[in-house]
């Protein structure tokens, strides 16, 4: 008797990575907020936070600075929330990753899990989380492979950054390490406002320093000055401002910490190559949004 074989043809379901309700970049909470879940989630869940926090690690409950991150791995214990007395609440990028997935991708990078990851860059982790937040929109075959090697850049690259930061502590002189978190968080907050008027002298008094030392730290810090810092992030805010509101260049330049139009229009130009009107009108460059 002749044996029949019958073939079945099989259908492989591939779990997405992410899902669309599961990702945001700068979520603002109160400053009571508090995220308690004991028991853990089922997923990666991968931070990185804007203000300071209070988060449990695996050493235990931990201040994360502006800048830190997290890749929490699932069934770990959860818990975060914004730092005791920090009037500002809670800011944070964060996304969940799928578990196969993400395991797969962190094959090749040795990155830690359940500990504070430093990097002194508080937006690290946003440009990438917006690129795979853009793809949720599209059905041309090539959105998961897209955010695929999106969310394995950003691993990548926190991994990178984590180094880093690691290698200049180890750099610092111990007066630099005794400032170097304050300096992280008063930058932070410098940018995050940067159309208000504060004089080094003023930053300085903030962290206990005369103005001399502390632009000498800063610019070990940063590699660049609080003034030249405040243009670049009045100058983001301005092209933010140019292509997503219809605010006239006065209007833009008051908001931007600028009480010159002319004044700001000049620097603009100087500083991008293009005049606000341009810019605006797309025949400047967005690369840099």
């Amino acid at each position: 008797m002749e044996e029949t074989v019958i073939e079945v043809e099989k259908t492989v379901v591939i779990s997405p990575l992410i899902l669309p309700h599961l990702i945001d970049v700068d979520t603002r909470h109160s400053a009571d907020f508090r995220f308690d879940r004991p028991e853990g989630d089922g997923s990666f869940l991968l931070m990185c936070f804007r203000t300071p926090a209070r988060i449990r690690t695996e050493k235990g409950l931990e201040r994360a600075e502006p800048g830190d991150g997290i890749l929490h791995s699932p069934g770990f214990p959860l818990f975060h929330a914004a730092w005791p007395g920090f009037s500002g609440g809670l800011r944070n990028d964060w996304v969940y990753l799928e578990r196969k997935g993400t395991e797969r991708l962190l094959c090749g990078i040795p990155l830690p899990r359940n500990r504070l990851l430093r990097t002194g860059e508080a937006e690290l982790l946003a440009p990438f989380l917006r690129t795979v937040r853009a793809e949720f929109g599209r059905n041309d075959g090539f959105s998961a492979r897209i955010q695929e090697n999106t969310v394995f850049a950003m691993l990548a690259e926190l991994f990178r950054k984590t180094e880093d930061f690691l290698r200049r502590e180890k750099e610092m002189s111990p007066s630099q390490r005794a400032f170097h978190a304050a300096f992280l968080r008063l930058r932070e907050n410098l940018l995050s406002a940067p159309e208000r008027n504060v004089s080094v002298r003023e930053l300085a008094a903030r962290v206990h320093l005369s103005a001399e030392r502390f632009a000498v730290l800063y610019r070990s810090f940063f590699h660049t000055t609080p003034h030249a810092d405040v243009i670049e992030a009045r100058l983001l805010k301005a092209r933010r401002l140019l292509c997503t509101t219809p605010l006239s260049q006065k209007e833009i330049a008051d908001r931007c910490g600028w009480g010159d139009s002319h004044y700001f229009s000049r620097l603009f130009r100087e500083k991008t190559g293009v005049t606000p009107s341009a810019f605006r009108t797309g025949r400047g460059s967005t690369s840099e949004m």
